[in-house]
């Protein structure tokens, strides 16, 4: 049996994946910064929003044959700052989106 806060949780979950199918835009403010990307908040409780690095619209594209030989010097979006992007997935209770064209969804 359900807890009644997991009921909860994943009633938005489902909302959110309703809301953002794969191929809409979404546009969140920068909550969280980390070394992989950053988290947005679209005012979904219990729904993580990450836009990874590599997903970044200044962002080199990554060739397994030739990797960086440092770190992508990349710019993070800022704390507070609003950014648009394409859903291009989901995952348990965690949207995925990237601020570059996605070729399987043009």
């Amino acid at each position: 049996m359900n807890a009644p806060d997991d009921t909860v949780h994943q009633q938005a979950w489902l909302a959110a994946v309703a809301q953002y199918p794969v191929g809409s835009p979404l546009t969140g403010t920068v909550v969280h910064q980390a070394p992989f990307g950053v988290f947005l908040d679209v005012g979904l409780p219990g729904v993580k929003v990450l836009l990874e690095i590599i997903h970044y619209a200044d962002a080199p594209e990554y060739d397994p044959a030739n990797p960086p030989a440092a770190p992508f010097a990349v710019h993070h979006p800022a704390l507070g700052e609003t950014v648009t992007a394409t859903v291009f997935g989901h995952l348990t209770r965690e949207i995925r989106v990237s601020a570059k064209p996605i070729p399987a969804l043009k």
